[in-house]
């Protein structure tokens, strides 16, 4: 899926990859490095739970967008999501959505 998305972002103009992550603690410095506008975050991560990197990364960049992408169909991940922030009217949500 991530090399998929990934051509599909390097052929839009106005959209590059900065960087890629397996791992929570990558995703969080690399969005410091990077200053990254959107992070486009795996519900199920390499290693870690995508859904444990909102609170974090909103913490040292606040001004990045999450949007969270998952190949499972299970409802249990959005609520998961919602929870860590990452929706409207959640707590510490204001800019965390789920699209």
């Amino acid at each position: 899926m991530r090399q998929a998305l990934r051509q599909q972002i390097e052929q839009a103009n106005d959209l590059v990859v900065v960087a890629e992550a397996d791992a929570l603690d990558q995703v969080v410095e690399l969005a410091q490095i990077t200053a990254a506008e959107v992070v486009i975050v795996d519900v199920e991560l390499v290693i870690d739970s995508g859904i444990e990197v909102c609170q974090p990364l909103l913490t040292v960049s606040p001004q990045t967008k999450l949007v969270f992408l998952s190949t499972a169909d299970r409802d249990v991940d959005l609520v998961c999501a919602w929870t860590a922030g990452g929706g409207d009217g959640a707590p510490g949500s204001a800019k965390c959505h789920l699209n």
